[in-house]
């Protein structure tokens, strides 16, 4: 294979890539937090169920992880599935946060949420959408 057809990886794409790297690493996180303050949690009759909560978590942590490993190995379907997998993301952290009684009492952290959740599904949309990122993409098909 010659390495001169191979289209470089634009900086936007390496970007879009770490930011869904994070997102799982984040929830990779509240995974270990919620396992460490698990007994607490149950004892104090947290809704939704903690245990639920942790399960959530990996499986999102999993799914970023899956995503950002697609969009590095430039698989076709990556630069739809990920601005679609931020939205539905967004739409439960956010749901997760209207819904719990704490979160109640703090009427704008949706709002704030929304914006953030929005401004990282807008540029995992344009930059994995965008013409470089386009040839980037095709160079895949073109390749194998």
């Amino acid at each position: 294979m010659d390495t001169r057809s191979i289209a470089k990886r634009p900086f936007t794409v390496t970007l879009a890539t770490l930011g869904v790297f994070l997102l799982g690493l984040w929830n990779l996180g509240r995974a270990a937090a919620l396992y460490r303050a698990q007994d607490l949690l149950l004892a104090l009759q947290m809704q939704p169920d903690p245990r639920l909560r942790l399960i959530i978590a990996l499986v999102w942590a999993g799914i970023f992880g899956g995503l950002a490993w697609a969009i590095w190995r430039r698989r076709p379907y990556s630069p739809k599935a990920a601005p679609v997998l931020a939205a539905v993301y967004a739409a439960y952290d956010i749901g997760a946060r209207l819904l719990s009684p704490p979160a109640r009492l703090n009427g704008t952290s949706w709002l704030l949420m929304g914006i953030f959740y929005l401004s990282i599904i807008l540029f995992v949309t344009w930059a994995l959408n965008r013409p470089a990122a386009g040839d980037y993409f095709q160079s895949a098909d073109d390749a194998e």
